[in-house]
């Protein structure tokens, strides 16, 4: 037998073409999150919870001490609109203008509704520390990902499975630090992504080499991508296309995407 016939087939173009797009999109993702996190300003209020009820209120466990917000609002307060725009489970929206001064929020006290004009408050020089952490950790994932992919070999399938794991960790890592700072967008990536990423991560870990894969494991991982693919179209379903409608897949259906991919 000749050394080209045990060979790997080649990666096809079409896919090799989509190389360079593929790493300059999540380049652009990762840096629109960065600069995000790094300029988000915030309202001084943290701990919302989501309400089932009709208004689609949230409700406000906790204000930030010397802010704005302290003097004017009490946890237990329901926030109903910011700057006349029904919360309807998306305030993470109205928390992001770097260039705003002041939200006009209506808040549902006991019975009385009220509405209070807050300044927003400008992060610490060691919150603006802290927050910087995942963001560069992603930024140098995504370098070594990058690269592994850009120089990897059209028979290299290792190569190519290991930059586009890295490349999806560094996506998703950046989108859990947009996602708690309820940067727009955060919760769609993390969600969208995650559980792909986990299940190319376990596939990664538990066997490197393709070659070395049984027939049966590779069809266990056809399946549980498959199932990473439903969960994360769940995710997507549930925060782009029934949370504007101020609904949640929770409510209708008792089921939490994350929770499913974790059985948990």
């Amino acid at each position: 037998m000749t050394e080209e016939a045990v060979l790997p087939r080649p990666i096809s173009r079409r896919f090799i073409r989509l190389r360079l797009p593929i790493v300059l999109l999540t380049l652009v993702v990762i840096v629109y999150f960065c600069i995000s996190i790094v300029t988000q300003i915030r309202l001084g209020i943290v701990g919302l919870t989501e309400l089932s009820d009709p208004s689609n209120a949230q409700e406000i466990l906790e204000v930030l001490p010397n802010t704005s917000a302290s003097q004017l609002i009490r946890p237990g307060d329901r926030l109903l609109a910011v700057d006349g725009w029904p919360v309807r489970f998306n305030v993470d929206w109205y928390n992001f203008y770097p260039r705003k001064d002041s939200f006009e929020l209506t808040l549902q006290r006991n019975e009385e509704v009220l509405t209070v004009s807050v300044l927003t408050t400008p992060p610490a020089l060691d919150e603006l520390a802290s927050r910087v952490i995942l963001p560069v950790v992603s930024v140098l994932t995504w370098i070594v990902g990058a690269l592994i992919l850009l120089l990897a070999t059209p028979r290299n399938y290792e190569a190519w499975h290991v930059g586009f794991v890295i490349l999806s960790m560094a996506v998703v890592l950046v989108g859990i630090a947009a996602l708690v700072y309820e940067i727009p967008g955060g919760q769609t990536v993390s969600g969208g992504l995650m559980t792909i990423a986990a299940v190319g991560f376990a596939e990664l870990a538990l066997f490197p080499h393709r070659n070395t894969t049984s027939r049966s494991m590779r069809r266990f991982f056809r399946v549980a991508y498959a199932g990473a693919l439903f969960v994360s179209a769940l995710s997507l379903f549930d925060i782009l296309v029934l949370r504007p409608m101020g609904l949640r897949l929770y409510h209708l259906t008792g089921i939490v995407p994350l929770r499913l991919a974790l059985f948990y």
